[in-house]
């Protein structure tokens, strides 16, 4: 979805099923969004963040993140409270968002991104499930069992 029709083009995006152009928080708003719907708010320049996370926000979608930065996103958390949006639907939203994956560049914090769909989807903390993260005397032990 995009306001940009020079930047939304199959070249861009292959793989996309459908490509929506024009007014982002009306094409929202008309969007049918259900419980296994995930979205990520990504504007240019951050120029509808807080109007698409305003026509979202109700939504039962089961994942609503935001891609700025902290200052911004209390400013948006404190005008969703100021049109009486519920403490509940704010805390849904997540911001920052990815897991802590490490990595700058575009694909790496992607990948944070979708990883941390994936375990919200399947109520995971998106922790490391190896042992050799083990802490104090129990990677001890596990050393020891191993020599």
């Amino acid at each position: 979805m995009d306001n940009r029709p020079d930047m939304l083009t199959k070249d861009r995006f292959p793989e996309a099923h459908e490509l929506i152009a024009g007014d982002i928080v009306e094409n929202l708003k008309a969007c049918s969004i259900t419980e296994n719907t995930n979205i990520v708010i990504a504007t240019h320049h951050h120029e509808f963040d807080e109007k698409s996370l305003q026509a979202v926000i109700s939504s039962p979608a089961s994942y609503i993140g935001i891609l700025s930065n902290s200052r911004k996103v209390e400013v948006y958390y404190k005008n969703l409270k100021a049109i009486n949006i519920p403490d509940e639907l704010i805390n849904r939203v997540y911001s920052p968002i990815g897991l802590d994956l490490g990595g700058k560049r575009t694909a790496e914090i992607a990948l944070a991104v979708v990883s941390e769909i994936q375990a919200v989807k399947y109520k995971r903390q998106g922790g490391s499930i190896s042992k050799k993260k083990l802490t104090g005397g129990l990677l001890w032990k596990f050393i020891l069992k191993k020599i």
